[in-house]
């Protein structure tokens, strides 16, 4: 039994939050390269930037504020005795989920704006056809996990820490010499 908090999780959903804030500022300075070259130059600004604002940092504050609670509550059954495999899987169902999935969505469109590709074969409309599907499906599935090992640290009892014998006995000697 190994007595070493588990906090990989902890440190996984903070990376993807960090990942996610990457993306969206990357994203929006795209849309932004895109717009401008699209319509000439003459695109609204301010119309973008309330689109933008409104949408894209509602969307990323309600995001990080879920992945921070998961994070959390990782963080509390870190001593616990949990289903590592489950953990993984909902870590990896995250990043599917707001990493990969945007990110491959994001370069299939851009390049087909870039070199000017609209077919109805194209492979951006095949991958928004199932990108649904996808997404849904794996946060069903990472959160039965997530819930499950929840649900099995609930059960288990804390782990003891290791603490050398020596450390106990200063403990108590610091309290006997104010005597």
């Amino acid at each position: 039994m190994n007595n070493k908090p588990y906090k990989t999780p902890v440190w996984n959903i903070l990376a993807i939050i960090a990942i996610k804030i990457v993306f969206t500022i990357w994203w929006g300075y795209s849309v932004i390269d895109l717009w401008s070259n699209d319509s000439g130059g003459d695109y609204n600004e301010e119309e973008f930037y309330q689109l933008f604002l409104k949408w894209q940092l509602i969307s990323l504050a309600t995001i990080i504020f879920l992945l921070a609670a998961e994070a959390f509550a990782y963080w509390r059954i870190r001593f616990r005795e949990i289903k590592r495999p489950l953990a993984h899987i909902h870590i990896a169902s995250l990043f599917l989920v707001l990493v990969l999935i945007p990110v491959i969505g994001t370069l299939l469109t851009i390049g087909n704006a870039r070199f000017g590709v609209y077919e109805p074969d194209d492979a951006a409309v095949e991958f928004a056809r199932y990108k649904q599907f996808i997404m849904w499906g794996s946060l069903i599935i990472g959160h039965i996990c997530f819930v499950v090992v929840l649900i099995t640290a609930r059960k288990t009892r804390s782990k003891p820490i290791d603490v050398p014998l020596s450390e106990k006995a200063e403990i108590l000697s610091d309290y006997s010499e104010s005597i």
